[in-house]
């Protein structure tokens, strides 16, 4: 059955009529165009792009979902309301109440499993074959279009379209050189990504400067600016999924292909520009982002908002190197016997500290200029000291690093039977290595804000008829926190299946 319907009805300026517009073809949209195909209804995904995934084709596409059905069926408890109270919490922790009835003291129980992860198929090649976010959106888009859906490339949504009575009844498509008007009996479902890439709004709305990020070059806040313009009200626009990206390859394209997400080995710390040793190396890539943001009232500036990562040859060249367990989250840091244009390397620390110098006149223009405080060579030796003497005990007596199950599973020990595979001393002699690093971002996380049934609201908090939102295009759920692995994917598939669901009348 042709998704081009008799248009008559509606006249002849249509180029086409369909059910459900999805526009969009990552997780969010692609799962609100397949619930609604699921439900009967006739769909078609428009996609900016010349293909389809957006950024979650970049991602691992883990999905985080609470008291999901592998926990139970391996006796995991994950109880509703403590999942909800952990939430509430780590989302909203200045507004979150403990004293409401049904919001206690926030714990986390279950600190494993909430997490699922696509299989990849016997043999394969990563690096080669498409990664997990690859093959889950086309598995996505493969199951989307065995149901009659229709995915159309190419085609950028610039305006929303409505009718005398103020409905939103279809979409303006930029589609090559021409202009589209589809339109939607049913409902338009945006799951169009962030506004990372574009600059300006980023700059005007984050709650700090941020060099780069994962998100594709197409995640420009169009529906930011298209819920505007329908009367939408905006919301979480400071936040984003933070992470720490590298400071040489943001600077040659905004749209990194990859950031720390996990800061590879045991023998390494990161410092500020005062050589100050500032947070936990093996927390969350959410959390440690935003600790470029710290704000010095005194000196009037972000002391943290570059970090110097460093590290000794055991990292590059120990006996763990090859050790295919790591490999998957080795990066930035290269394998063996390769040392990549960004790592600055020296004999001796003072080696080192005069080549972060020379490193950071080359991209002052990219950092506004950050330099190496005065004191930094003389921090960097007290920093060294008190490191390895904590990690001789296995102990971070500064940020805990290694005390939470989250750290310790992202550790990887860089030399067999170390005590503590989250930090061992840095040797006592060179070669020593420095990373520099910034603050990044997978993508932002505000935008229109939406109901529990992914409805886009007005200003007035009333629904905007026909017109829903899922996904980091708009304000997400989980306020400022991460919730795990999958955040992501897992609030941006559900709100995309409500959507998908009430948009084809299933409910």
């Amino acid at each position: 059955m042709s998704l081009d319907d008799n248009n008559e009805p509606w006249g002849a300026e249509w180029t086409r009529v369909v059910d459900v517009i999805a526009v969009g073809s990552g997780a969010a949209a692609l799962t609100a165009a397949w619930a609604a195909a699921k439900a009967g209804s006739r769909v078609l995904v428009l996609e900016q792009a010349a293909f389809t995934g957006g950024t979650s084709a970049k991602s691992s596409t883990t999905i985080w979902i609470p008291n999901n059905r592998f926990m139970r069926a391996r006796g995991v408890a994950d109880p509703r309301e403590d999942a909800l109270r952990y939430m509430a919490k780590s989302g909203y922790p200045t507004r979150y109440n403990p004293d409401h009835p049904t919001l206690g003291l926030p714990e986390d129980r279950a600190p494993v499993g909430r997490s699922l992860r696509p299989k990849v198929w016997p043999g394969h090649r990563r690096g080669i074959d498409p990664g997990e976010g690859q093959i889950f959106i086309d598995r996505l888009q493969a199951a989307f279009e065995k149901l009659g859906g229709q995915v159309q490339l190419n085609s950028r949504v610039m305006n929303a379209i409505r009718n005398d009575a103020g409905d939103v009844v279809g979409l303006e498509a930029r589609v090559g050189h021409r202009a589209e008007f589809i339109g939607a009996r049913q409902g338009i479902v945006f799951g169009t990504g962030g506004f990372l890439h574009n600059e300006p709004m980023a700059a005007a709305h984050l709650r700090g400067p941020v060099l780069g990020g994962a998100a594709v070059e197409g995640s420009r806040g169009d529906f930011a600016r298209i819920g505007m313009q329908l009367g939408a009200q905006l919301g979480n626009m400071t936040q984003a999924w933070w992470c720490q990206s590298l400071v040489e390859l943001a600077a040659r394209n905004r749209a990194t292909q990859r950031d720390v997400y996990v800061p590879y080995g045991d023998s390494m710390f990161m410092v500020n520009r005062y050589g100050v040793h500032a947070l936990n190396e093996k927390a969350p890539y959410n959390e440690r982002g935003q600790v470029h943001f710290t704000w010095d009232a005194t000196r009037r500036e972000y002391p943290n908002y570059l970090m110097f990562w460093v590290f000794d040859d055991v990292l590059l060249n120990g006996p763990l190197a090859d050790d295919p367990r790591y490999a998957r989250h080795r990066f930035p840091t290269p394998p063996r016997g390769e040392l990549r244009e960004y790592i600055i390397s020296a004999p001796d620390w003072p080696g080192l500290v005069a080549g972060i110098r020379v490193r950071l006149a080359k991209f002052a223009a990219h950092t506004g200029g950050v330099t190496l405080a005065p004191e930094f060579e003389a921090n960097l030796a007290h920093t060294l000291e008190r490191f390895n003497a904590m990690a001789t005990e296995g102990r971070d007596l500064d940020f805990g690093r290694g005390e939470a199950a989250i750290d310790r599973f992202w550790s990887q020990e860089a030399r067999p039977g170390a005590r503590a595979g989250w930090m061992h001393p840095l040797s006592g002699q060179g070669p020593y290595y420095c990373i520099l690093l910034g603050p990044g971002a997978l993508d932002t996380k505000g935008g229109p804000v939406t109901d529990e049934r992914a409805r886009v609201l007005s200003v007035d908090g009333e629904p905007i008829d026909g017109v829903y939102a899922a996904g980091n295009c708009a304000a997400s759920p989980a306020g400022q926190a991460y919730w795990g692995a999958g955040g992501t994917v897992g609030v941006a598939m559900t709100f995309g299946w409500i959507a998908g669901r009430l948009e084809s009348r299933a409910w």
